[in-house]
C-alpha cells in the first residue's frame, strides 16, 4: 500500500468467498478506520480489491471473481453476470448506518430485496425514489438474500 503513507493492513481473516480462497482485512491511518481490502488469495495470482465500505469492497470484489470465469475449480454458478432489473418500486426503506445511509427496496415481480449503499453513484435518486416509482437496477446477482446495487436509475425522475 505504498500509493497510502500510513496506511495499514491489520490481521486478515481467511474465508471462502464465491468458491475462492480470500483474505478479508480492515484497513487503518492510526487508529482510524479506512476500508477493507480483499485478497484473492490465489498464489499464482493473488489479486487485490478495495472498498471504503464494507459493502463496496464486496461489491468489486463480486465483480473481480466474476471476472476471473473459473476460480480455484470451481465454475461460478448461474447469476456471475450484471443483470438488470426493472419495475416498480413496491417498498423502500433506509437504515442509518456509520458510514451513510443503505436504502433497502423492494421491485415489483421480483422476489429478490435489493440494497443501495454509498458507494452507488445515483444515491441521491434513491433518496428522491417512492413506492411507485419506476426503475432499473444493474446488479450481479449471485444467489444472495440482499442483492447489492451496482447502478440505480428512477425513471419517474427529472432528467438531470
Amino acid at each position: 500500500m505504498s500509493k497510502y503513507p500510513g496506511w495499514k493492513a491489520t490481521n486478515g481473516i481467511f474465508y471462502t468467498i464465491y468458491g475462492a480462497p480470500t483474505y478479508v482485512i480492515p484497513v487503518t491511518k492510526g487508529s482510524k478506520f479506512q476500508g477493507v481490502a480483499i485478497v484473492y488469495a490465489n498464489s499464482d495470482n493473488p489479486q487485490v480489491v478495495f472498498g471504503k465500505t464494507k459493502d463496496e469492497a464486496f461489491r468489486n470484489y463480486k465483480k473481480l471473481i466474476a471476472s476471473l470465469g473459473k476460480v480455484s475449480g470451481v465454475t461460478p454458478q448461474k447469476g456471475f453476470e450484471m443483470k438488470e432489473i426493472k419495475g416498480k418500486v413496491m417498498r423502500i426503506n433506509d437504515a442509518n448506518l456509520s458510514n451513510g445511509y443503505v436504502f433497502h427496496l423492494i421491485v415489483e415481480g421480483n422476489a429478490k430485496r435489493f440494497s443501495v449503499d454509498p458507494g452507488v453513484n445515483a444515491l441521491s435518486d434513491v433518496v428522491l425514489t417512492n413506492v411507485g416509482d419506476r426503475v432499473v437496477l444493474k446488479v450481479m446477482d449471485m444467489e444472495e438474500d440482499i442483492v447489492p446495487v451496482d447502478e440505480f436509475t428512477n425513471l419517474d425522475l427529472p432528467k438531470k
